[in-house]
C-alpha cells in the first residue's frame, strides 16, 4: 500500500484588516476621496446659494427702506418730506435710515460762483432743507459685503456736494458720477485745528425723497438738504454755541433741531455753526433717480486695488486738520469705476456680472424698478 503524497502547502498572501471598524486602507481612502470629490463640487454651489440669499436679502431691505420713506411722506404735512438717506460707518456696515423734514434754513454759499437753484445774490446765502431721523423706523443694515451708490448727472456733482473730495474730477461737468456716502469721515480730535472739530468736514451722501403729502419722487430740483447726525467727536461742544445746544446727547433730536430753527434766542450765524453745512453734526445730501447694489470686494478687484482695511472702502481714514478723506482712486479709475457699473467695460466683467444690482425710482408709483442688462 502506498503511502499518500505529502501535501504542498502554498503560502497566500491575505490583505490584513485595519483596525478600523473592519475596513481596509484602501477602502478608506477610496471614501476619502469621494468625499473630497462631493466637497470639490458642493463648496462652490453652496457658496453661489448663500451669496445669491445674501444679495436678494439685501434687495428686499433696499426696497422696504425706500417703501417706509415714500409712507412716512404720505403720512406727513405737504412741505415736510420724507427720504431715505444713505450711510457708511467707515469699518462698519453701511445703513439705510429714513429721515423726516423738520424745516428749512438760511445757511452759507460756500461757492457762490457756481450758485444752486435756492441761491440768494443779496445775503450770500443758500436756503437749505433740515432733516432729522425718524425714530419709528429702525434703520436698514446690510451685510459688510454689499454697498449702494446713487446717480449724479453730468454736472451736479460740485465743489460743495462731492466734487471737493473727488478731487476736482475734471469729467465730473461732462460724464455722470456714482457716488459713494461719505457720511462717517470725522476729524481726529488729537490733530484737528484749534477748533477742535467745530468746523466738519465734508460729510455728504444722497437721498431718495419724497414730497410730504403726496409722496411723489422729488428727483430734480427743489433745495439742498441737510441731514442731522451728531458727530461722535466732542472736542468742540465745551464752546458757544454747543455748549447750550448739545445735539450729541439730545433725547428728542427733532425737538431740539425744531428749537434751534425757531429760537430768537439764535443769532443766524450761532444757527449756521450748529446746523449748517460746515458743522459737524450734519451731512450734506441731494437727491437721486438712480442706485447701484454692489459688492466692494468684487469692484476692488476689478479696478484692481484693495480697499482700505481701516474703512473697508475705498478711502483712507482722515488725518490732519482738514478732514477731507482720501480716495485710493484716481480720476482714471474713478472713470473706470462708472464704467464697470453702468457696464461699458466692453466684456462681461461689470457689476450686473458680479452680481450687482441696478435700480432706477419709478416716477408714478415711487418704487424701484430694477434694470435688467
Amino acid at each position: 500500500m502506498t503511502s499518500a503524497a505529502p501535501r504542498t502547502t502554498l503560502y497566500q498572501p491575505r490583505f490584513r484588516r485595519s483596525a478600523i471598524g473592519g475596513f481596509t486602507i484602501i477602502e478608506i481612502l477610496v471614501v476619502f476621496v469621494i468625499i473630497a470629490i462631493l466637497t470639490a463640487v458642493g463648496v462652490p454651489a453652496v457658496r453661489a446659494v448663500l451669496r445669491s440669499t445674501d444679495r436678494a436679502g439685501a434687495v428686499n431691505q433696499l426696497r422696504v427702506a425706500i417703501a417706509a420713506a415714500r409712507d412716512a411722506a404720505l403720512r406727513a404735512e405737504p412741505g415736510r418730506d420724507a427720504a431715505a438717506v444713505f450711510f457708511f460707518e467707515p469699518g462698519g456696515q453701511f445703513r439705510i435710515v429714513v429721515c423726516e423734514q423738520v424745516g428749512t434754513m438760511q445757511d452759507r454759499n460756500l461757492n457762490p460762483s457756481n450758485p444752486p437753484v435756492a441761491y440768494v445774490p443779496d445775503a450770500g446765502s443758500i436756503f437749505r432743507d433740515l432733516f432729522v431721523p425718524l425714530p419709528t423706523f429702525e434703520p436698514v443694515t446690510l451685510s459688510s459685503t454689499w454697498s449702494v451708490r446713487g446717480y449724479a448727472a453730468p454736472g451736479v456733482p460740485d465743489r460743495i456736494w462731492y466734487q471737493h473730495t473727488y478731487g476736482d474730477l475734471p469729467q465730473a461737468a461732462t460724464e455722470a458720477q456714482w457716488v459713494f456716502p461719505e457720511t462717517g469721515f470725522f476729524f481726529d480730535p488729537t490733530t484737528s485745528s484749534t477748533d477742535n472739530g467745530a468746523r466738519g468736514p465734508r460729510r455728504q451722501t444722497f437721498m431718495i425723497r419724497f414730497a410730504g403729502g403726496s409722496g411723489e419722487p422729488v428727483l430734480i430740483g427743489g433745495n439742498e438738504a441737510l441731514v442731522v447726525d451728531p458727530s461722535p467727536v466732542s472736542g468742540f461742544r465745551s464752546q458757544s454755541p454747543f455748549n447750550q445746544n448739545n445735539l450729541a446727547q439730545a433725547g428728542d433730536l427733532r425737538r431740539a433741531v425744531t428749537r434751534i430753527l425757531n429760537s430768537p434766542r439764535i443769532s443766524r450765524e450761532d444757527r449756521q455753526r450748529l446746523l449748517g453745512d460746515e458743522s459737524s453734526d450734519t451731512i450734506l445730501t441731494r437727491p437721486v433717480p438712480q442706485l447701484i447694489l454692489y459688492d466692494r470686494a468684487e469692484m476692488a478687484a476689478f479696478l484692481g486695488i484693495r480697499l482700505d482695511r481701516e474703512t473697508n472702502a475705498l478711502y483712507r481714514p482722515v488725518r490732519g486738520v482738514n478732514g477731507v478723506p482720501a480716495l485710493l482712486t484716481n480720476p482714471g479709475q474713478t472713470r473706470e469705476l462708472n464704467e464697470w457699473i453702468e457696464g461699458r467695460t466692453g466684456n462681461d466683467r461689470n457689476a450686473l456680472a458680479s452680481g450687482g444690482r441696478l435700480f432706477t425710482l419709478n416716477r408714478t408709483s415711487g418704487s424701484l424698478s430694477e434694470v435688467l442688462p
